[in-house]
C-alpha cells in the first residue's frame, strides 16, 4: 500500500514539484552572488543583503499571504501550487537578465535581478507552504489515511533538488551566457509541469465529487436497509456541500 500511494500519478506530480522549486532556489544562490560580485563589484556582505531582502523575505511574506488568502477564498490546495510554479517562469529570466549587466543600465538590471528573485521567493511561499494540504488531498483520493510516504516522496524530492540545484549554478556562474541559458531551462521546468498540476487538480476534484456521490448514495439507502438514518452523518455532509457552494459564490464574485 504504501508503494502504491508513493508511486501514484498524483504523489509524483506534487514531489516533482517540490524538486523543481528546491533546484531553483539551490541553482539561484551560487550564481547569483557570483553574478552580482562579477557585474556589481558587490561584497560578500552586500550580496547576502541582497538575497535575504529578496528570497527569504518574500518567502516570509507570501507565506503569510497564501494563508489569509486561502482562508478567504476556500482555493483548492493544488491551485495556489499551480500558481507558485507559475512565477519562477517569469522570475527566472529577470535573474538571467539582471545577471549581465553591461547589456542594461545598471539601476534597471538590478531591479529586474531583485524582482526575479522576489518571485522565487513568492513561488517558495505558494508552493511549500500548500503542498502539504495537497498531498492530505492526495491521500485522501487514494483512501489512504496516513501521509507519511507522501511526506517522505516530497521531502526526498525537495532534498535532491538542494543537491542538484546548487552544482548546476555553481557550474553555469562563470559564464554570463550559460547562466542564463540555466535560469531559461529552470522557468522552463517549471512552465512544463503547469499542465500536469493542473491535471491533478482535476483528478482530485473528480475524486471528492465521487467520494460525495457515493455517501450520498448510501445515505439514501439506509433507510430502506435499516430502518435508520445517521442524521449527524447527514448533517455533515449538507454542510459540507453549503460550505463548497459558499466558497464557489465568494470566488465566482
Amino acid at each position: 500500500a504504501v508503494f502504491r500511494v508513493a508511486t501514484s500519478r498524483n504523489a509524483l506530480t506534487a514531489a516533482c514539484c517540490m524538486f523543481v522549486v528546491s533546484a531553483q532556489v539551490g541553482a539561484l544562490e551560487p550564481a547569483v552572488a557570483y553574478a552580482l560580485r562579477r557585474e556589481y563589484g558587490f561584497s560578500a556582505w552586500a550580496q547576502g543583503v541582497v538575497w535575504g531582502a529578496a528570497v527569504p523575505a518574500m518567502h516570509g511574506v507570501a507565506t503569510a499571504v497564501v494563508g489569509a488568502l486561502d482562508a478567504r477564498w476556500r482555493l483548492p490546495p493544488g491551485r495556489w501550487v499551480w500558481i507558485g510554479l507559475a512565477l519562477p517562469a517569469a522570475g527566472l529570466p529577470l535573474v538571467g537578465l539582471g545577471g549581465v549587466a553591461h547589456a542594461l543600465p545598471r539601476p534597471i538590471a538590478l531591479a529586474l535581478l531583485v524582482a526575479g528573485l522576489a518571485l522565487q521567493g513568492a513561488c517558495l511561499g505558494c508552493v511549500v507552504t500548500m503542498v502539504q494540504p495537497l498531498l492530505a488531498s492526495i491521500a485522501d483520493a487514494l483512501g489512504e489515511p496516513d501521509i507519511a510516504p507522501l511526506l517522505a516522496l516530497s521531502d526526498s524530492f525537495q532534498s535532491l533538488g538542494f543537491v542538484v540545484g546548487p552544482l548546476l549554478g555553481a557550474a553555469a556562474s562563470r559564464h554570463a551566457a550559460l547562466t542564463e541559458v540555466t535560469f531559461l531551462g529552470l522557468a522552463l521546468a517549471s512552465a512544463l509541469l503547469l499542465p500536469f498540476v493542473a491535471a491533478l487538480n482535476g483528478r482530485l476534484h473528480n475524486a471528492a465529487v465521487d467520494r460525495y456521490i457515493e455517501d450520498e448514495e448510501l445515505l439514501d439507502a439506509s433507510p430502506r436497509e435499516s430502518g435508520s438514518v445517521d442524521f449527524s452523518r447527514r448533517s455533515s455532509l449538507d454542510d459540507a456541500a453549503a460550505a463548497a457552494e459558499a466558497g464557489r459564490a465568494t470566488v465566482g464574485r
